[in-house]
């Protein structure tokens, strides 16, 4: 659906999540398949809880108020999958949880090196330093991928807290790109946008504002 709703030269983001064997790559959003697939309902005794990040993890309940309209209609996807198509032109795999998968014995740098050797990157980051050692790159990072509320703070009562962070500005003097994260919609965004999305992303990217994002 974003291939064919959006202009060319989109960068496709994926969440890389290893399988239980370790041999495949998908792209789910959240570690937790919970969240994300119908794998409950599929699979209703497989429940199990992990350790993530030092906390255990369980099952979060999704929003209610979304449409159960797309409910089993679309396949999780690999990463070969994805890499496959010809439409997809630029590809940003992102590993979140790269200490859990090595607490597993996965290894998701084992796996991002296997993938390159057929197919080249555009984009790979992590939150975890780790997994860029492990990649072996020239540099740490060419860029961040921050929440927009790092960006931009809401206040408790869902109201822009008067002035911008200081993170894009100060960033862009290290030489880092910065891209903002966390517009899907599952979540009210502040009453300053009066429910229009399309003015959120103008307060990110509008050059008339203090600063630009860079995606």
């Amino acid at each position: 659906m974003a291939m064919t709703t959006s202009k060319g030269d989109i960068v496709m983001y994926c969440d890389l999540q290893l399988t239980k064997d370790g041999g495949v790559g998908i792209c789910q959003p959240d570690i937790t398949l919970n969240n994300t697939t119908d794998i409950g309902m599929v699979f209703p005794s497989g429940k199990k809880t992990y350790n993530v990040n030092g906390k255990p993890v369980q099952v979060v309940q999704n929003v209610l108020s979304r449409s159960s309209l797309f409910d089993r209609t679309m396949q999780v996807q690999s990463v070969d999958d994805i890499l496959g198509r010809k439409s997809v032109k630029l590809l940003w795999l992102n590993v979140q949880h790269d200490l859990f998968y090595n607490e597993q014995k996965h290894s998701p740098s084992a796996y991002v090196h296997k993938v390159v050797r057929y197919y080249p990157l555009d984009y790979i980051s992590s939150p975890e330093i780790g997994f860029l050692k492990a990649m072996q790159g020239k540099a740490y990072a060419s860029g961040i991928l921050v929440p927009k509320d790092y960006i931009w703070p809401v206040s408790t009562d869902k109201y822009l807290a008067g002035n911008p962070s200081t993170l894009v500005p100060g960033a862009h003097k290290l030489g880092l790109e910065v891209y903002a994260s966390s517009f899907s919609n599952d979540f009210p965004a502040s009453y300053n946008y009066s429910y229009d999305p399309t003015l959120e992303y103008l307060q990110f990217v509008d050059s008339s504002s203090q600063f630009v994002v860079d995606g």
